[in-house]
Order: structure tokens, then C-alpha cells, then sequence
């Protein structure tokens, strides 16, 4: 975690990265859970996808886990215990990350959009 950004991730975020399409139920399988220290602001803005796709933004996420990206789910707080993602859940639609190295920081800090 950067130096720069540290002192502001004091919340966490559960993420379910996405795996494979399930063949037989056309959704998609997720990895087991994680959790991310972040800090968020929830927003609606007209934004544009990862993907290309047009939508409303409802929490942007920031941190620093290069784990996390476009199309896995995401959701405020600790469900590490929770084996597939709860209904509450959102999906990462836009991803995006900045240069710290100004900072002298090497590890880029992300921007993830649900």
C-alpha cells in the first residue's frame, strides 16, 4: 500500500474475482472471496465501461490491490465468509489505475467503478 494514499483505505471491501462461464447455467463462477482495505464515495454519473458500455455509476472504490478487476463483484464490508457473492453485490463495470511513481511509490493505485 503507497505511502500516499495509506492513511486514507481504512474501510474494507469483499471482492469475488470472476472465473469461468458456467456452461449449464450461462452465469459466471467465482473464485473464492477476498478482502481489500479501500476507502469509496457512492456517485451517479453517466460513465463509460471497461467493456464500452454505457451506465450509472453507484460506488467508485479506491485502493491499491492489483487483484481486483473489471467484471468481478464487489461489496462494502467483510463477507470473506460468504462463499459466492450475495445479491447485494455489485459488479466491477470500470477499472482504472494511476502512476504513484511522482510519489516515489512503485504500486499503482486503483480506481474501481460498480
Amino acid at each position: 500500500m503507497s505511502a500516499t494514499s495509506r492513511w486514507s483505505y481504512t474501510n474494507t471491501a469483499t471482492v469475488w474475482k470472476r472465473g469461468a462461464e458456467n456452461d449449464y447455467t450461462g452465469g459466471w463462477e467465482y473464485d473464492p472471496p477476498f478482502t481489500i482495505k479501500c476507502t469509496w464515495t457512492a456517485k451517479s454519473e453517466q460513465r463509460t465501461g471497461n467493456g464500452g458500455e454505457q451506465f450509472v455509476s453507484t460506488v467508485d472504490f479506491f485502493h491499491e490491490d492489483a487483484r481486483v478487476d473489471y467484471g468481478d463483484m464487489i461489496l462494502k464490508g467483510d463477507y470473506s465468509a460468504v462463499p459466492t457473492p450475495p445479491l447485494e453485490a455489485r459488479s466491477i463495470k470500470g477499472h482504472t489505475d494511476w502512476d504513484m511513481s511522482f510519489f516515489k511509490d512503485p504500486m499503482p493505485d486503483y480506481r474501481s467503478t460498480t
